[in-house]
Parts: structure tokens; C-alpha cells; sequence
């Protein structure tokens, strides 16, 4: 796939948009530990509180991977390696912080997310890309609580499921969890591929649109966001194998010099 210079723009502004999700992302997790794990107080800091930022965090990443689909040449070794990362967090927090468990996390489901849509892309390619983009939309606001034995929209029309999927420990992964599966990271193929579909479908919408009009100027900003913002943004995958490792290893020493107190 040959990329001309206004392709290799717009993939610099999806590394600019995932590099600010993943300083966030750091953020939120330095927050999260300190709180949750070390027992830190933040007053202004909870889950529930936090709950738009850390939503935002996670539909830019999904968005952003479901937009650069189509720019992958061999999207079937990202979803295996982006799979493969997944299960290495899954192991080393069973081994070293099991309250923190991650069984089914951003990473496994954007693996699983890119090789499902590889798979069904010569299928999902003959849909016309705005059915596709607002059926996806759709259909991840309709189902987006289906985790929670729901679906439907609050306040108009809601479907209760059936208890039998989340009854089975194995279907997790699909969306059904049962009363006992826990995870500190939980991204399950439903309803989450819908919005990775959006963005597959939106990215082609929006590569489409952007050949019309210059899709980003090259000025002095744009070139310092670049080599900040977009050094992260292509670094992303590492960032978020370490980031935690480190942050869960700085708080524990600035814990033993007594600098903070749960």
C-alpha cells in the first residue's frame, strides 16, 4: 500500500491522538495505584468520579485501532501480537499482584478485535461504509451493557439476556461474565468490536473525505506535536507493557522511604 504525503499525515495525527490517550492513560493508572493499591488519599479521585476520563481514554484507543485497520498491511501479526502482549499481563499478574488480575484486557481484545475483522473483511468491505459506520455506531449503544445482563437503551427500551451465557465460566470473552470471573481490565469482544467497527468504517469515511481538502499543515506546531505527541503515540504498545510495572515500582520505593502513607 503506497501512502502519499497526505495519508502520511493523517497517520501522524492518529499517532499525536494516541500518544495524548496514552499519557492520560498514564495518569489515570499513577492515580488509580496510589488510590486502589497503596491507599493514597485523592479526594477528587475515584472510579465512579472518573468514569468520562477513563471512557474517553479507552474509546480513542479502540477508535484509533479500528481507524489504522486499514492502514495495517499485515493485520492478522498485529492482532496475534497485540494477543500475545495481552497474555503476557494476564501472566505476570497472576504471578506478582493476582487482586489486580487481568484476564481479558484492552490488549486481548484489540488482538481479537483485528483478527475477527481480518477474517470477516471480505464481507464487512461489501457493506457501503455509512451503513457500516452508523450500524456499527448503533449496534455498540444498543448492546453496550450486555456485560451487565442488558441491552437496549435506558429509559426507552431494555431487554433483559438470558442467564445461561453468564453461567458458563469459558464465554467471558464474548461478554457473558459470570458472578465470579473478575478482572481489573475487561474488555470483552461484545459489545466493544462494534465501536472498533466504527472506526474502521469512520476512517474510510474520513480518508475519503480528507483527500479533498489538506488533511494536516506541516508548520512549527504541528512538527513539535509530532516529535512529543507522536513519538508516544508510536510507542504506545511499549508504554502500556511498562508503564505500570514502573509506576507500581516507583510507588512501592518512594513507600519505603516513607514519602507516601497509605
Amino acid at each position: 500500500m503506497q501512502q502519499n504525503p497526505s495519508v502520511n499525515k493523517r497517520v501522524l495525527f492518529l499517532d499525536m491522538l494516541r500518544g495524548l490517550a496514552v499519557l492520560n492513560m498514564v495518569l489515570y493508572h499513577l492515580l488509580y495505584d496510589m488510590v486502589y493499591i497503596f491507599g493514597v488519599s485523592v479526594s477528587w479521585f475515584s472510579i465512579s468520579k472518573c468514569f468520562v476520563w477513563e471512557q474517553w481514554i479507552c474509546f480513542t484507543f479502540i477508535l484509533i485501532a479500528g481507524v489504522s485497520f486499514r492502514l495495517s498491511r499485515k493485520p492478522w501479526k498485529n492482532g496475534l501480537k497485540l494477543f500475545g502482549c495481552g497474555m503476557i499481563l494476564t501472566i505476570v499478574t497472576v504471578l506478582v499482584i493476582p487482586e489486580e488480575l487481568i484476564l481479558f484486557g484492552i490488549l486481548h481484545f484489540l488482538g481479537c478485535a483485528i483478527l475477527i475483522t481480518w477474517v470477516l473483511w471480505p464481507l464487512l468491505k461489501k457493506i457501503p461504509v455509512v451503513l457500516g459506520f452508523i450500524g456499527s455506531l448503533l449496534l455498540f449503544i444498543f448492546i453496550r451493557h450486555i456485560t451487565a445482563g442488558w441491552i437496549g437503551i435506558h429509559g426507552l427500551w431494555v431487554y433483559g439476556m438470558p442467564a445461561w451465557p453468564y453461567e458458563r465460566d469459558y464465554l467471558f470473552w464474548a461478554g457473558f461474565p459470570s458472578p465470579a470471573f473478575m478482572s481489573s481490565d475487561y474488555f470483552p469482544v461484545l459489545p466493544w468490536i462494534f465501536l472498533f467497527l466504527t472506526g474502521c468504517f469512520g476512517g474510510v469515511l474520513w480518508f475519503r473525505q480528507s483527500e479533498k481538502v489538506n488533511a494536516v499543515g506541516e508548520n512549527r506546531i504541528y512538527k513539535a506535536l509530532d516529535r512529543s505527541l507522536g513519538t508516544v503515540g508510536r510507542k504506545s504498545l511499549w508504554i502500556y507493557m511498562l508503564h505500570q510495572p514502573v509506576l507500581y515500582g516507583t510507588l512501592l520505593i518512594l513507600q519505603k522511604m516513607g514519602l507516601i502513607n497509605g
